[in-house]
């Protein structure tokens, strides 16, 4: 008979005597009786739990789906025919004389094997690209599961993340063919240990921790992950660590060479600071190469932006602004030697020039103009009072803006073919402004330890405390806490580009980038003093880590 392919059809198996593929003991010449005789047929089914079989015996047709014994009344026997099973299984059977009335007939099946297409399923968007290998081929999945038309038996093995991802890539419990891949996004961080000069040092997610074979030191260190070429980096300590986070949770620690004081990325490439000079590391060698060296003692950590990476170094008791750009060196910049006191930025680096911002010996800040339309200048431009709040935010990925406040305006500075200038950019009734890469904050002093949020911008966004209240029903006013360091730009704290904020009548800490659909509530039921103990210590794409400052207790939370 014609065998119809379609997944829901049955296709029928006409067996001449017996089904295809069977083998019997006793031949299918039909035994002959002088008078009418029963015969009995006893059959044995397996292998069928949702279906069954039919077939003709002795003029008669049955369908059947569990074992049992049939019997005909007839002149001679013959043997069964047109065994006929679903196409989702392949049948085989064996026919036994027991004797002369008396058969046994044995039907064994079993499903066949459904060849299905290779997919990777996810629940939900990866905060980072996976690379998955599969034969020859390499697939990226982030957005949403992939199904591909490759039939194989083969196992795909994870080859790279384009972060911290912490991933287990198993088969799917449903589906044989079908891959489930789940990923967290991990932090590094460094856990107190009771009576101990040292802290254990773990990588965290939102659901497990798992300790790494070093320690760190006893008072605790934050540290930054870096990315780059398919491995983390972080500093801690002196020593910089290389980290790869294989399928699985299988992971691979690396110890690189040096004692380091600072690293960071730039340009796409990893560069750390040494008390003897500056490095920049190199994958293909496995080996950091120095690029400049360094004499006098180092008096900041390493400082990236735009094109330009800075470091202060001290001289008596002065500070000095040291330089590398676009590979190459550039000259030292002194500003009189009138600089004591190192902010917590280097070089600025802005249209049309580069600047410098840092307090004297006498607590103002001098703004020094190192480079105006790629020409070195290296001269103290203005004295502003100590007392004055600062920005350099990221507005863009091309664009870096230098603000502060003055005379109810946020003013930026400008330089335009050799004129430098603060010019207004927003009226505004805040008397306080912070930045960290694309957030911009400002705010109303309430008092020395609160401030009021006026406005957060994001590129293009912007957002004021009504526009927040209004998207958000909030029963009182989003209030920030205040940061006493002297020597910062800002009191306000901005960290990773976030800011934590508190809502008071509803006892809720809150977090914000500058846009609404990042602006989230992270606890309920605080305090206001404990909100205060809580500081941003590492962030991710979608995870972040806070320290409770009153007990180091660390939560890894879900942004």
């Amino acid at each position: 008979m014609k065998k119809t392919w379609k997944l829901a059809a049955i296709a029928i198996f006409s067996l001449l005597n017996v089904a295809c593929g069977s083998s019997e003991s006793t031949p299918s010449t039909p035994v002959t009786t002088p008078d009418n005789t029963q015969f009995n047929l006893a059959i044995t089914l397996s292998g069928l739990s949702d279906s069954g079989v039919s077939f003709r015996w002795l003029g008669q047709s049955y369908s059947i789906s569990t074992s049992q014994t049939v019997s005909v009344t007839a002149v001679s026997y013959s043997a069964p025919t047109e065994l006929t099973f679903a196409d989702t299984h392949q049948c085989t059977s064996t026919l036994n004389k027991a004797n002369n009335t008396d058969y046994n007939w044995l039907i064994s099946c079993e499903k066949k094997a459904v060849e299905q297409a290779f997919s990777i399923l996810i629940d939900s968007p990866l905060p980072y690209a996976v690379d998955i290998k599969l034969n020859d081929d390499i697939f990226t999945i982030k957005e949403q599961s992939l199904a591909t038309e490759i039939i194989t038996s083969d196992t795909p093995t994870i080859v790279q993340t384009d972060g911290p991802l912490l991933c287990n890539l198993n088969p799917d419990s449903a589906q044989s063919a079908h891959w489930r891949l789940k990923c967290d996004e991990f932090l590094i961080a460094t856990e107190p240990v009771a009576n101990s000069t040292h802290t254990d040092v773990v990588l965290t997610t939102p659901t497990e921790k798992i300790q790494l074979a070093i320690t760190g030191p006893a008072e605790g260190q934050n540290i930054t992950l870096i990315h780059q070429a398919g491995s983390q980096y972080f500093l801690l300590g002196s020593t910089i660590y290389s980290l790869q986070v294989g399928q699985n949770a299988s992971i691979n620690l690396t110890a690189l060479t040096g004692q380091f004081v600072s690293l960071t990325q730039h340009q796409q490439a990893l560069y750390g600071l040494a008390n003897d000079g500056l490095y920049r590391y190199s994958e293909t060698l496995n080996t950091w190469q120095q690029l400049r060296p360094i004499t006098r003692p180092l008096a900041s950590a390493l400082f990236a932006s735009g094109e330009t990476l800075s470091w202060l170094t001290q001289m008596n008791d002065a500070l000095l602004l040291d330089r590398w750009v676009n590979n190459a060196n550039k000259s030292t910049t002194t500003a009189d030697q009138q600089i004591s006191q190192a902010s917590d930025h280097g070089a600025l680096s802005i249209d049309n020039g580069v600047m410098w911002l840092a307090k004297n010996q006498q607590n103002q800040w001098l703004l020094t103009a190192v480079e105006l339309m790629a020409n070195t200048v290296n001269q103290v431009i203005q004295t502003l009072d100590q007392y004055k709040q600062f920005a350099l935010w990221q507005k863009d990925a091309t664009t870096n803006q230098l603000l502060m406040i003055e005379g109810g305006s946020l003013t930026t500075f400008t330089i335009e073919n050799q004129s430098m200038s603060w010019q207004p950019y927003q009226a505004t009734s805040a008397d306080l402004v912070g930045a960290h890469k694309q957030l911009l904050v400002t705010a109303t002093t309430l008092s020395q330890s609160q401030a009021q949020i006026h406005t957060l911008y994001h590129g293009q966004t912007e957002l004021n405390h009504t526009a927040l209240n209004n998207a958000f029903n909030w029963s009182s006013p989003a209030i920030i806490a205040l940061q006493t360091d002297p020597t910062a730009f800002s009191s306000i704290s901005i960290k990773y580009g976030l800011l934590l904020f508190y809502i008071e009548e509803q006892s809720e800490v809150w977090i914000s980038d500058g846009t609404l659909n990042n602006t989230k509530r992270l606890l309920s039921d605080k305090s206001w003093q404990e909100f205060t103990n809580l500081e941003i210590i590492a962030a991710g794409q979608s995870v972040l880590l806070l320290n409770n400052k009153s007990n180091n207790q660390l939560m890894t939370i879900t942004r």
